[in-house]
């Protein structure tokens, strides 16, 4: 009698716990903020400033119903030779929300880590 009242326990408990869904089959996960990342474009000589550059860049996501939790700028980690006109490596980092990681892709950005790249100062 015990083992079967024990099975039945086991049995019920196992069953409980197939019904628990994970946020992503629930669209809670949705809602949990991503990272995205795309190259401010920015090149070796060029008086523009990078803060002007994740502005613009934020301003596309903005114009595509894409809000933005935060946004700073990181450095790709890549060496580059001085030379005046060769690319930076200055990427804007924009935090959004997981339900716009599409659409964000769409317009060129890639998801990242959160601290994949090391965040600078936009100068």
């Amino acid at each position: 009698m015990k083992k079967t009242t024990f099975t039945f326990a086991l049995f019920g408990i196992a069953l409980l716990t197939g019904c628990q869904s994970s946020p992503s089959q629930s669209g809670e996960g949705n809602h949990q903020p991503v990272w995205v990342a795309k190259d401010l474009g920015l090149k070796q000589c060029e008086q523009s400033a990078s803060n002007n550059a994740l502005n613009k860049t934020q301003q596309s996501l903005d114009q595509n119903q894409v809000q933005v939790l935060n946004a700073h700028c990181a450095d790709d980690g890549m060496m580059r030779t001085q030379v005046c006109g060769a690319v930076q490596g200055k990427l804007g980092i924009y935090k959004i929300a997981a339900f716009q990681l599409e659409k964000a892709q769409s317009l060129g950005f890639k998801q990242v880590q959160e601290n994949q790249y090391k965040q600078v100062a936009c100068s």
